[in-house]
Protein backbone atom coordinates (compact mmCIF):
# COMPACT_ATOMS: atom_id res chain seq x y z
CA UNK A 1 0.00 0.00 0.00
CA UNK A 2 1.28 3.43 -0.77
CA UNK A 3 -1.49 5.69 0.82
CA UNK A 4 -0.41 7.30 4.05
CA UNK A 5 -2.88 7.13 6.56
CA UNK A 6 -5.48 9.56 6.26
CA UNK A 7 -3.16 11.87 3.66
CA UNK A 8 -4.35 15.28 3.33
CA UNK A 9 -6.49 14.44 0.67
CA UNK A 10 -7.87 10.93 1.35
CA UNK A 11 -11.71 12.70 1.77
CA UNK A 12 -11.03 14.41 -1.69
CA UNK A 13 -14.95 13.92 -3.57
CA UNK A 14 -12.90 11.50 -6.40
CA UNK A 15 -11.72 9.10 -3.98
CA UNK A 16 -15.33 8.12 -1.56
CA UNK A 17 -17.94 9.04 -4.26
CA UNK A 18 -21.44 7.67 -3.44
CA UNK A 19 -19.73 7.23 0.92
CA UNK A 20 -18.95 10.65 1.26
CA UNK A 21 -20.91 11.60 4.44
CA UNK A 22 -23.42 14.40 4.50
CA UNK A 23 -21.44 16.41 7.20
CA UNK A 24 -18.34 16.37 5.04
CA UNK A 25 -16.69 19.61 6.86
CA UNK A 26 -17.09 17.61 10.20
CA UNK A 27 -15.90 14.32 9.09
CA UNK A 28 -12.87 16.27 7.62
CA UNK A 29 -12.26 17.64 10.58
CA UNK A 30 -12.00 14.79 12.91
CA UNK A 31 -10.03 12.70 10.99
CA UNK A 32 -7.49 15.51 10.96
CA UNK A 33 -8.17 16.02 14.86
CA UNK A 34 -7.44 12.32 15.05
CA UNK A 35 -4.39 12.30 13.06
CA UNK A 36 -2.63 15.12 14.49
CA UNK A 37 -3.22 13.65 18.28
CA UNK A 38 -1.29 10.29 17.05
CA UNK A 39 1.70 12.33 15.45
CA UNK A 40 1.83 15.40 17.04
CA UNK A 41 3.04 16.99 20.45
CA UNK A 42 1.51 17.16 23.93
CA UNK A 43 -1.33 19.54 22.92
CA UNK A 44 -2.34 17.41 20.31
CA UNK A 45 -2.73 14.41 22.48
CA UNK A 46 -4.85 16.67 24.52
CA UNK A 47 -7.10 17.96 21.82
CA UNK A 48 -7.69 14.57 20.34
CA UNK A 49 -8.60 13.17 24.42
CA UNK A 50 -10.80 15.84 25.03
CA UNK A 51 -12.44 15.75 21.32
CA UNK A 52 -13.55 11.93 22.20
CA UNK A 53 -15.09 13.36 25.57
CA UNK A 54 -17.57 15.14 23.28
CA UNK A 55 -20.60 13.70 21.47
CA UNK A 56 -20.17 14.71 17.91
CA UNK A 57 -16.27 13.45 17.29
CA UNK A 58 -16.81 9.76 17.75
CA UNK A 59 -19.81 9.65 15.44
CA UNK A 60 -17.66 11.91 13.02
CA UNK A 61 -14.67 9.76 12.83
CA UNK A 62 -16.45 6.27 12.31
CA UNK A 63 -17.36 7.48 8.65
CA UNK A 64 -13.52 8.42 8.63
CA UNK A 65 -12.35 5.46 9.17
CA UNK A 66 -14.79 3.51 6.66
CA UNK A 67 -13.25 6.38 4.37
CA UNK A 68 -9.58 5.76 4.62
CA UNK A 69 -10.31 1.37 4.57
CA UNK A 70 -11.90 1.91 1.24
CA UNK A 71 -9.05 4.51 0.43
CA UNK A 72 -6.63 1.57 1.40
CA UNK A 73 -8.67 -0.96 -0.29
CA UNK A 74 -8.13 0.64 -3.44
CA UNK A 75 -4.24 1.64 -3.32
CA UNK A 76 -3.64 -2.33 -2.19
CA UNK A 77 -2.68 -3.94 -5.41
CA UNK A 78 -4.55 -7.75 -5.58
CA UNK A 79 -2.59 -10.81 -6.08
CA UNK A 80 -5.02 -11.83 -8.62
CA UNK A 81 -4.49 -8.96 -10.54
CA UNK A 82 -3.13 -9.18 -14.03
CA UNK A 83 -3.56 -13.36 -13.71
CA UNK A 84 -7.11 -13.76 -14.15
CA UNK A 85 -10.48 -11.89 -15.93
CA UNK A 86 -12.90 -9.92 -14.18
CA UNK A 87 -16.59 -10.75 -14.24
CA UNK A 88 -19.94 -8.74 -12.56
CA UNK A 89 -23.15 -10.02 -11.36
CA UNK A 90 -26.50 -8.25 -10.41
CA UNK A 91 -27.01 -10.80 -7.60
CA UNK A 92 -26.37 -13.72 -5.55
CA UNK A 93 -27.78 -16.07 -7.98
CA UNK A 94 -25.62 -18.40 -9.82
CA UNK A 95 -25.34 -17.22 -13.63
CA UNK A 96 -23.87 -18.70 -16.70
CA UNK A 97 -20.71 -17.18 -18.26
CA UNK A 98 -21.20 -15.24 -21.62
CA UNK A 99 -18.79 -15.61 -23.50
CA UNK A 100 -17.41 -14.06 -26.42
CA UNK A 101 -15.99 -17.23 -28.01
CA UNK A 102 -18.46 -16.94 -31.12
CA UNK A 103 -18.13 -13.56 -31.95
CA UNK A 104 -15.74 -14.96 -34.90
CA UNK A 105 -16.75 -13.49 -38.19
CA UNK A 106 -19.28 -10.75 -39.97
CA UNK A 107 -21.53 -12.12 -42.18
CA UNK A 108 -22.09 -10.71 -45.87
CA UNK A 109 -24.43 -7.92 -45.66
CA UNK A 110 -25.89 -6.95 -49.00
CA UNK A 111 -27.06 -3.03 -50.32
CA UNK A 112 -29.85 -1.84 -47.98
CA UNK A 113 -30.09 -5.33 -46.21
CA UNK A 114 -30.10 -5.67 -42.45
CA UNK A 115 -27.37 -6.22 -40.51
CA UNK A 116 -28.25 -9.95 -39.45
CA UNK A 117 -28.15 -10.48 -35.27
CA UNK A 118 -27.26 -13.28 -33.12
CA UNK A 119 -27.39 -12.77 -29.32
CA UNK A 120 -24.20 -13.74 -27.32
CA UNK A 121 -24.21 -17.62 -26.30
CA UNK A 122 -24.14 -18.47 -22.84
CA UNK A 123 -21.37 -20.96 -21.88
CA UNK A 124 -22.00 -23.73 -19.72
CA UNK A 125 -20.19 -22.37 -17.07
CA UNK A 126 -21.33 -20.62 -14.06
CA UNK A 127 -20.40 -17.61 -11.77
CA UNK A 128 -21.63 -16.56 -8.53
CA UNK A 129 -20.24 -14.35 -5.42
CA UNK A 130 -21.24 -14.84 -2.18
CA UNK A 131 -21.13 -12.46 1.03
CA UNK A 132 -18.00 -12.14 3.29
CA UNK A 133 -17.20 -10.40 6.05
CA UNK A 134 -15.48 -9.92 9.83
CA UNK A 135 -16.81 -8.08 13.31
CA UNK A 136 -14.00 -6.36 15.10
CA UNK A 137 -14.25 -5.90 18.78
CA UNK A 138 -12.80 -3.18 19.90
CA UNK A 139 -13.37 -1.67 24.18
CA UNK A 140 -14.34 0.78 26.11
CA UNK A 141 -11.12 0.57 28.12
CA UNK A 142 -9.16 0.21 25.33
CA UNK A 143 -10.79 3.78 24.44
CA UNK A 144 -10.06 5.35 27.87
CA UNK A 145 -6.60 4.27 27.74
CA UNK A 146 -5.57 6.39 24.70
CA UNK A 147 -4.50 3.30 22.36
CA UNK A 148 -5.76 4.91 19.66
CA UNK A 149 -2.98 3.53 17.39
CA UNK A 150 -5.23 0.06 17.50
CA UNK A 151 -8.16 2.23 16.19
CA UNK A 152 -6.12 3.69 14.13
CA UNK A 153 -4.59 0.28 12.42
CA UNK A 154 -8.46 -0.87 11.81
CA UNK A 155 -8.90 0.24 8.38
CA UNK A 156 -5.70 -1.11 7.03
CA UNK A 157 -6.88 -4.36 8.86
CA UNK A 158 -9.97 -4.42 6.88
CA UNK A 159 -8.86 -2.95 3.46
CA UNK A 160 -6.08 -5.80 3.87
CA UNK A 161 -8.65 -8.61 4.45
CA UNK A 162 -11.07 -7.71 1.77
CA UNK A 163 -8.31 -7.87 -0.46
CA UNK A 164 -7.15 -11.43 0.75
CA UNK A 165 -10.53 -12.29 0.72
CA UNK A 166 -10.38 -11.78 -3.10
CA UNK A 167 -7.51 -13.41 -3.48
CA UNK A 168 -8.55 -16.34 -1.36
CA UNK A 169 -11.43 -16.97 -3.92
CA UNK A 170 -9.47 -16.63 -7.27
CA UNK A 171 -6.46 -18.80 -6.40
CA UNK A 172 -8.77 -21.52 -5.13
CA UNK A 173 -10.06 -21.62 -8.82
CA UNK A 174 -6.69 -22.54 -10.01
CA UNK A 175 -4.92 -24.39 -6.79
CA UNK A 176 -6.67 -27.69 -5.14
CA UNK A 177 -7.84 -27.42 -1.27
CA UNK A 178 -5.23 -30.55 -0.91
CA UNK A 179 -2.73 -28.46 -2.82
CA UNK A 180 -1.57 -28.68 -6.51
CA UNK A 181 -3.37 -27.78 -9.54
CA UNK A 182 -7.58 -27.64 -9.11
CA UNK A 183 -8.71 -31.04 -10.41
CA UNK A 184 -11.52 -28.63 -11.96
CA UNK A 185 -9.90 -26.42 -14.42
CA UNK A 186 -6.69 -28.52 -14.97
CA UNK A 187 -8.66 -32.05 -16.93
CA UNK A 188 -8.37 -34.13 -20.11
CA UNK A 189 -6.20 -32.99 -21.82
CA UNK A 190 -5.13 -29.97 -19.55
CA UNK A 191 -4.65 -32.15 -17.10
CA UNK A 192 -1.00 -31.32 -15.27
CA UNK A 193 2.23 -32.87 -16.44
CA UNK A 194 5.19 -33.64 -15.06
CA UNK A 195 8.05 -31.21 -16.85
CA UNK A 196 10.01 -28.71 -14.97
CA UNK A 197 10.37 -25.71 -15.53
CA UNK A 198 12.84 -24.59 -18.39
CA UNK A 199 13.07 -23.13 -22.52
CA UNK A 200 12.53 -26.61 -24.13
CA UNK A 201 9.72 -27.54 -21.49
CA UNK A 202 8.24 -23.82 -22.33
CA UNK A 203 8.68 -24.40 -25.84
CA UNK A 204 6.55 -27.77 -25.39
CA UNK A 205 3.67 -26.34 -23.54
CA UNK A 206 3.05 -23.48 -25.78
CA UNK A 207 3.77 -25.88 -28.53
CA UNK A 208 0.53 -28.19 -27.32
CA UNK A 209 -1.70 -25.21 -26.40
CA UNK A 210 -1.55 -23.93 -30.20
CA UNK A 211 -3.16 -27.56 -30.87
CA UNK A 212 -5.86 -27.54 -28.45
CA UNK A 213 -9.83 -26.88 -29.56
CA UNK A 214 -12.09 -24.71 -27.58
CA UNK A 215 -15.67 -24.45 -26.73
CA UNK A 216 -16.85 -23.80 -30.85
CA UNK A 217 -14.93 -26.88 -31.91
CA UNK A 218 -12.01 -24.48 -33.42
CA UNK A 219 -8.44 -23.67 -32.31
CA UNK A 220 -8.20 -21.65 -29.52
CA UNK A 221 -7.44 -17.93 -29.81
CA UNK A 222 -5.16 -16.77 -27.70
CA UNK A 223 -2.12 -15.30 -28.98
CA UNK A 224 -0.25 -14.78 -25.24
CA UNK A 225 -0.11 -16.69 -21.80
CA UNK A 226 0.70 -15.44 -18.71
CA UNK A 227 3.37 -17.56 -17.05
CA UNK A 228 2.27 -18.34 -12.88
CA UNK A 229 4.67 -19.38 -11.05
CA UNK A 230 5.44 -20.16 -7.11
CA UNK A 231 7.88 -17.05 -6.14
CA UNK A 232 10.68 -19.94 -5.42
CA UNK A 233 10.84 -20.42 -9.86
CA UNK A 234 10.46 -16.68 -10.26
CA UNK A 235 14.57 -16.45 -11.19
CA UNK A 236 14.68 -19.45 -12.95
CA UNK A 237 11.32 -17.87 -15.52
CA UNK A 238 13.34 -14.55 -15.41
CA UNK A 239 16.25 -15.89 -16.41
CA UNK A 240 14.28 -18.37 -19.71
CA UNK A 241 12.23 -14.93 -20.70
CA UNK A 242 15.58 -13.17 -21.07
CA UNK A 243 17.42 -15.46 -23.08
CA UNK A 244 18.68 -13.68 -26.28
CA UNK A 245 19.58 -16.34 -28.45
CA UNK A 246 19.12 -20.29 -28.60
CA UNK A 247 21.01 -22.66 -30.48
CA UNK A 248 19.64 -25.77 -31.56
CA UNK A 249 21.00 -28.70 -33.68
CA UNK A 250 19.28 -30.95 -36.53
CA UNK A 251 20.64 -33.53 -39.01
CA UNK A 252 24.05 -32.48 -37.81
CA UNK A 253 23.61 -28.30 -38.56
CA UNK A 254 23.69 -26.25 -35.79
CA UNK A 255 21.49 -23.52 -36.00
CA UNK A 256 21.05 -20.25 -34.01
CA UNK A 257 17.57 -18.28 -33.39
CA UNK A 258 16.09 -15.79 -31.04
CA UNK A 259 13.97 -16.65 -27.98
CA UNK A 260 11.06 -18.52 -29.38
CA UNK A 261 8.88 -18.48 -26.02
CA UNK A 262 9.32 -14.61 -25.01
CA UNK A 263 6.54 -13.34 -28.10
CA UNK A 264 3.84 -15.67 -26.95
CA UNK A 265 4.23 -14.72 -22.92
CA UNK A 266 2.68 -11.81 -21.81
CA UNK A 267 3.61 -11.18 -18.32
CA UNK A 268 5.32 -13.68 -15.93
CA UNK A 269 3.48 -13.23 -12.30
CA UNK A 270 5.04 -15.05 -9.21
CA UNK A 271 2.29 -14.43 -6.48
CA UNK A 272 2.72 -15.22 -2.95
CA UNK A 273 -0.37 -16.64 -2.70
CA UNK A 274 1.02 -19.63 -4.57
CA UNK A 275 3.22 -20.18 -1.36
CA UNK A 276 0.26 -19.24 1.17
CA UNK A 277 -2.16 -22.07 -0.69
CA UNK A 278 -0.77 -24.33 -2.20
CA UNK A 279 0.32 -26.96 0.30
CA UNK A 280 1.43 -29.90 -1.91
CA UNK A 281 4.96 -31.17 -2.26
CA UNK A 282 5.83 -30.11 -5.51
CA UNK A 283 4.39 -26.47 -4.67
CA UNK A 284 7.56 -24.81 -5.63
CA UNK A 285 8.48 -26.75 -8.61
CA UNK A 286 4.59 -26.16 -10.13
CA UNK A 287 4.18 -23.68 -12.91
CA UNK A 288 0.69 -22.31 -14.84
CA UNK A 289 0.22 -21.03 -18.12
CA UNK A 290 -2.89 -19.03 -18.46
CA UNK A 291 -4.38 -17.35 -21.24
CA UNK A 292 -3.57 -13.28 -21.36
CA UNK A 293 -6.34 -11.60 -19.33
CA UNK A 294 -8.70 -10.21 -22.13
CA UNK A 295 -8.58 -13.64 -23.90
CA UNK A 296 -11.96 -15.06 -26.04
CA UNK A 297 -11.29 -18.34 -23.42
CA UNK A 298 -10.65 -17.12 -20.20
CA UNK A 299 -9.68 -19.52 -17.48
CA UNK A 300 -10.41 -17.75 -14.57
CA UNK A 301 -12.43 -15.01 -13.40
CA UNK A 302 -12.32 -12.89 -10.38
CA UNK A 303 -16.46 -12.07 -9.79
CA UNK A 304 -18.01 -9.12 -8.19
CA UNK A 305 -21.53 -7.87 -7.33
CA UNK A 306 -22.43 -5.25 -9.23
CA UNK A 307 -22.88 -1.79 -7.33
CA UNK A 308 -20.95 -3.45 -4.41
CA UNK A 309 -17.77 -3.83 -6.01
CA UNK A 310 -15.85 -2.49 -2.62
CA UNK A 311 -16.00 -2.98 1.00
CA UNK A 312 -18.38 -1.51 3.09
CA UNK A 313 -17.39 -0.80 6.86
CA UNK A 314 -19.84 -0.23 9.94
CA UNK A 315 -19.99 0.08 13.27
CA UNK A 316 -22.64 -1.11 15.48
CA UNK A 317 -25.26 0.97 16.96
CA UNK A 318 -26.15 -1.14 20.20
CA UNK A 319 -25.30 1.85 22.76
CA UNK A 320 -29.38 1.76 24.42
CA UNK A 321 -30.19 4.86 25.92
CA UNK A 322 -29.53 6.32 29.48
CA UNK A 323 -32.30 5.72 31.55
CA UNK A 324 -32.16 9.79 32.38
CA UNK A 325 -32.66 10.93 28.62
CA UNK A 326 -30.32 12.88 27.10
CA UNK A 327 -30.21 11.89 23.70
CA UNK A 328 -28.28 9.39 21.76
CA UNK A 329 -25.21 7.68 22.32
CA UNK A 330 -21.83 7.84 20.67
CA UNK A 331 -20.66 3.83 19.73
CA UNK A 332 -17.11 5.04 21.43
CA UNK A 333 -18.83 4.36 24.72
CA UNK A 334 -19.51 1.23 24.43
CA UNK A 335 -22.46 -1.28 23.60
CA UNK A 336 -25.46 -1.49 25.80
CA UNK A 337 -24.35 -5.60 26.59
CA UNK A 338 -20.35 -5.76 27.27
CA UNK A 339 -19.41 -1.86 26.57
CA UNK A 340 -17.36 -3.18 23.18
CA UNK A 341 -17.36 -0.79 19.99
CA UNK A 342 -18.08 -3.11 17.35
CA UNK A 343 -16.58 -2.95 13.52
CA UNK A 344 -17.66 -4.91 10.57
CA UNK A 345 -16.06 -5.35 7.57
CA UNK A 346 -18.05 -6.41 4.65
CA UNK A 347 -17.05 -7.64 0.85
CA UNK A 348 -19.39 -9.23 -1.61
CA UNK A 349 -16.73 -11.17 -3.96
CA UNK A 350 -16.34 -14.75 -5.88
CA UNK A 351 -13.54 -16.66 -8.29
CA UNK A 352 -15.10 -18.96 -10.69
CA UNK A 353 -12.97 -21.43 -13.12
CA UNK A 354 -14.05 -21.28 -16.77
CA UNK A 355 -12.87 -22.66 -19.75
CA UNK A 356 -9.91 -25.07 -19.38
CA UNK A 357 -9.08 -25.47 -22.70
CA UNK A 358 -6.18 -23.15 -22.93
CA UNK A 359 -4.67 -24.00 -19.83
CA UNK A 360 -1.27 -25.65 -18.82
CA UNK A 361 -0.15 -26.73 -15.50
CA UNK A 362 2.89 -28.94 -14.65
CA UNK A 363 4.19 -29.89 -11.20
CA UNK A 364 7.63 -30.11 -12.27
CA UNK A 365 8.63 -33.44 -11.87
Amino acid sequence: MTTTFMDSDFLHADKIEQARPSDFTGVLEAAKTFKAGLTGGFRAKANLQEAFTTADFPKLLAPALGIEALDLFRAHTPEWQGIVDTAGVPDFTEKPYVGLHDLDEFDDVAQGEEYKGAPLTETGYKIQVGKTGRAIGLTWELNLSRNWSTLAKLPQRLASAARRTEDAKVFGCLIDPRGGPSKTLFTGPSAPTRLPLTYDNLLTALGALRLRKGEDGQLIDVDRFTLVVHPALKTAAEAILNITEVQTTQGGTATKTGNGVRASIASLVAPRALAKYDTANKAETTWYLLPEPGSTTPAIAKVSLDGHEEPDLRVSNTQGLRAGGGGPIDPMQGSFKDDTIWYRGRHVTGGAALMPYAVYASQGS
